[in-house]
């Protein structure tokens, strides 16, 4: 099967659009994290680009037609995504190797 056989319904939600801001940031949060995945998998990843493109994906498919909002509201939405995309998919840091690291910078400044 090609990319071209995989109909659109399949990338759907298969109940009714969203019609309050609750519903329409549950569809954006989880339509957000499931590109944020792929993308941090091909090393892709920006937070503020996923969430324009996530969003703007979506209004384009009229998806979020009838989701009345300020555009100001939207903003904060946006920035409250971005800092919890940035908090899941931090890197973490390696104790042990910083510990090492550590070590041989405190010995090297000792000779």
């Amino acid at each position: 099967m090609t990319e071209a056989d995989v109909p659109d319904d399949y990338f759907r939600y298969q109940g009714q659009k969203p019609k309050c801001i609750e519903s329409m940031i549950l569809m954006l949060c989880d339509s957000i994290q499931a590109r944020s995945r792929s993308e941090v998998q091909s090393g892709k990843f920006d937070p503020a680009r996923t969430i324009n493109q996530t969003y703007n994906s979506l209004s384009a498919d009229g998806q979020l037609n009838d989701v009345f909002m300020r555009l100001g509201d939207l903003e904060v939405i946006k920035q409250v995504l971005a800092k919890e995309l940035e908090g899941m998919f931090q890197k973490r840091v390696d104790y042990d190797k910083a510990a090492e690291e550590g070590e041989e910078l405190k010995n090297g400044g000792e000779s």
